[in-house]
């Protein structure tokens, strides 16, 4: 997919966020759990990492995550970021998550993570401009630049006659794949075009079932060259922001 958008898809982006919290940008040498008890996990890792970890464990007790669930997990030369993935995935099923906000990261369940609205704006301009279609030059090798000449604007008539009917399709085949089966870097897109294609790419590949349109609760819409998102951090931080 031609897409350019910053860090899109790129999930725990913890590490890099995580500025007041140095160690945390490192990876762990070693983690070797044996039934250990999630409250003794977060624990160790707090203090190996040195980053800020707090724990929303009425949260977690209201999805029936207790502090002693046991973790057992063995890893070697890991960011901090993969570790609480994976704990957080053994302690809850999939029902949890954890939250980057100034520095502090926020063990909790996935429900009150996304309950969690912030706005954000993306200038985008640079993807939605119109590519002019430039005819080049044709030149001949042919000191009579008869046939040679012919051969060429045969074959260019042939590959302008191709790519007119890939268009009239919906895109050049397997990149149109999202985006209402539209790709958003047709040059025979107009700007609204593209800015739609845009939109629903990102509706359908990021959590979809998040946004308005799929009955959800977060917002997202084009205005004056910029895309404005309210989502939870997880939308965010997967859009780059």
């Amino acid at each position: 997919m031609p897409m350019r958008l910053p860090s899109i898809l790129a999930g725990l982006a913890c590490l890099a966020l995580c500025a007041a919290a140095p160690a945390a940008a490192r990876a762990l040498p070693e983690l070797n759990l044996q039934n250990v008890p999630l409250t003794d996990v977060v624990d160790f890792l707090r203090d190996a990492s040195g980053a800020n970890i707090t724990v929303n464990w009425k949260a977690l007790a209201q999805s029936g995550v207790e502090k002693q669930t046991p973790i057992s997990l063995r890893l070697r030369a890991v960011s901090l970021g993969k570790m609480l993935q994976l704990i957080l995935e053994q302690a809850g099923n999939g029902q949890l998550a954890y939250e980057v906000d100034e520095g502090v990261i926020e063990i909790t369940t996935r429900a009150e993570a996304d309950g969690k609205m912030i706005t954000r704006v993306y200038p985008v301009e640079d993807l939605l401009l119109e590519i002019p279609d430039f005819a080049g030059p044709s030149f001949g090798l042919n000191s009579s630049g008869g046939s040679g000449n012919n051969n060429r604007n045969n074959g260019n008539n042939r590959n302008n006659g191709n790519n007119n009917s890939n268009r009239s399709r919906g895109g050049n085949g397997g990149s149109g794949g999202s985006g209402g089966g539209i790709d958003v870097m047709d040059p025979g897109l107009s700007k609204a075009d593209r800015a739609e294609a845009l939109l629903n790419l990102i509706r359908d590949t990021i959590q979809p079932d998040i946004w308005r349109e799929n009955g959800g609760t977060a917002s997202i819409r084009y205005y004056n060259g910029n895309l404005i998102v309210t989502a939870p951090r997880s939308v965010q931080r997967k859009l780059g922001g």
